[in-house]
């Protein structure tokens, strides 16, 4: 997939994807474990979690097995849901993504509330567009199991771009970081730019945004998609401040996930 491809083309398609095996993950579970556990024994049955309209989560365990050394983890997509593609480009209007960027909201909320856990892996390849057009998120857990080796190549550039700048040395996720990287989703799905395109490659998304708001050009901020859509200008000013409090380089300034819930729910209905 070309990497230039915008975000309302590059990840959020309206495709459905058949049930496909995801390659086993193995790694060191450390300190992690019991927080794997406890995950496991907190989900409705523990060798699936499926995706429902209460959570949003779009991830199915088919098995996990563990032993002193290592962790090794098979997981299946859910049928029924869109991931990112490369086929049936669709532009996606404001309702959608809005309501795409709902359902992420409620399934790290479902996470955060439900079961104390952090995703600590939110990016474009990790959300999908389920038939009713709300955002879902798959790949939970999976961060808890592994320690991924640190990479040079441009795909971990990629990664680093949606991981919250205290979490660079650590790599600890925490609910603060998710809600870093749902903030860089929200700027991608607004602005039609991806955190992948080439051009924009030695420049993070959250500080272009930040210098063009700056010099007060807001509406260079947005996909032109929404631009030309009548009487949004408010929710999309609503939501580019959502945007700046979810990517705060400061954590304890950055909103819980249930107040960001609320503020984009709020968006829908007015």
């Amino acid at each position: 997939m070309s990497r230039r491809l915008s975000i309302f083309y590059s990840v959020l398609l309206l495709i459905f994807a058949s049930p496909s095996l995801l390659s086993p993950v193995t790694g060191d579970l450390a300190g992690d474990r019991q927080a794997l556990l406890d995950f496991l024994n907190n989900i409705t049955h523990p060798r699936s979690l499926a995706w429902n309209e209460s959570s949003q989560i779009c991830a199915t365990w088919s098995g996990v097995t563990c032993n002193r050394d290592n962790t090794r983890v098979t997981a299946l997509h859910l049928p029924g849901a869109s991931k990112n593609g490369k086929e049936d480009h669709v532009p996606l209007d404001w309702e959608t993504r809005l309501r795409f960027l709902i359902g992420l909201a409620k399934g790290l909320a479902h996470l955060h509330t439900q079961h104390k856990l952090a995703h600590g892996n939110i990016k474009s390849s990790n959300v999908f567009l389920n038939s009713k057009r709300y955002g879902c998120i798959s790949e939970t857990g999976l961060a808890l199991l592994t320690n991924p080796v640190i990479r040079a190549d441009s795909s971990a550039r990629t990664e680093l771009r949606y991981r919250a700048p205290e979490a660079y040395d650590t790599r600890r996720s925490t609910p603060e970081s998710d809600i870093y990287g749902f903030g860089i989703l929200m700027l991608e799905t607004l602005s039609g730019r991806s955190s992948m395109d080439d051009k924009k490659e030695d420049i993070e998304l959250v500080v272009w945004m930040n210098r063009v708001l700056a010099e007060q050009w807001t509406g260079e901020v947005f996909d032109l998609e929404l631009v030309k859509t009548p009487n949004i200008e408010a929710k999309l000013l609503q939501m580019i401040d959502l945007v700046q409090l979810c990517t705060n380089r400061v954590p304890a300034k950055r909103p819980e996930i249930a107040k960001v819930v609320e503020i984009l729910e709020e968006i829908e209905r007015e």
